[in-house]
Formats: structure tokens, C-alpha cells, sequence
């Protein structure tokens, strides 16, 4: 189980560092220190719906009026352990006990992700 949330992790970040690359550009314009974490539902995530939620939920509209940055974890689903066939966000323990606390996998690859946008090492 460890191992695939540690592949869940990287693959979470390879996929945080791609869309970094895209935004990068715009760093500059925005309020870096407000930012939204718009974490999807189950069978939301971009695997499931493409950019459907990002570009559908109201964020993006908010975010540019406001000159703010909203993130999307995306979160892969898994039918082995971790079982998470439906994509979810951890919402419930599937990842670790810790899944409610800023030691969850799922948070601190949000973290890692916040702190590259803010020029900190990951």
C-alpha cells in the first residue's frame, strides 16, 4: 500500500510540475499569497470528466477577477490498494490514518506543489 501512494505521490507531482511549467508565465500577475485549493469530487477529476470540473465549477472566473491562483490535485483512481475506483479525493482514510492532518499524502503533495509555486524547493 505504501508503495502505491508513493506513486500516487510522484505522479501527482509530475503532473503539479507540468501545469507549474504552464503557469509559470503568469506568476508575476498574481496575489501568490491568496491562493484556492479546489479539491474534486469522486469521478470529477480530469481522468474521469477531463477539464470539465476546472473550467465548469466558477473558480477560474473568481480567481482571475480577484488576480488569484486556484489549484487542481488531480487524484488517479485505483482498483488495488489504496482502493479508490471512483478517483475521490481522501476524504475518508484510504491513503492513511493521517488522511485528515497535514501528514496525509494527498496534503503534503499539495504542500510541495504551494511551496514550488512560491519559489521554495520542493
Amino acid at each position: 500500500m505504501v508503495a502505491l501512494i508513493e506513486k500516487q505521490e510522484k505522479i501527482t507531482r509530475a503532473i503539479n510540475k507540468k501545469l507549474l511549467t504552464q503557469m509559470y508565465g503568469v506568476k508575476m500577475t498574481l496575489n501568490l499569497g491568496h491562493k484556492c485549493i479546489a479539491l474534486h469530487g469522486c469521478q470529477q477529476s480530469a481522468e474521469f470528466v477531463s477539464d470539465a470540473f476546472a473550467a465548469g465549477a466558477g473558480y477560474n472566473q473568481w480567481a482571475e477577477a480577484n488576480k488569484l491562483l486556484v489549484l487542481y490535485p488531480q487524484v488517479a483512481s485505483s482498483k488495488i490498494a489504496p482502493l479508490n475506483p471512483l478517483g475521490c479525493c481522501n476524504w475518508w482514510g484510504y491513503t492513511s490514518e493521517d488522511y485528515a492532518t497535514r501528514e496525509a499524502p494527498q496534503f503534503k503533495v499539495i504542500k510541495a506543489t504551494i511551496d514550488a509555486i512560491a519559489g521554495r524547493e520542493l
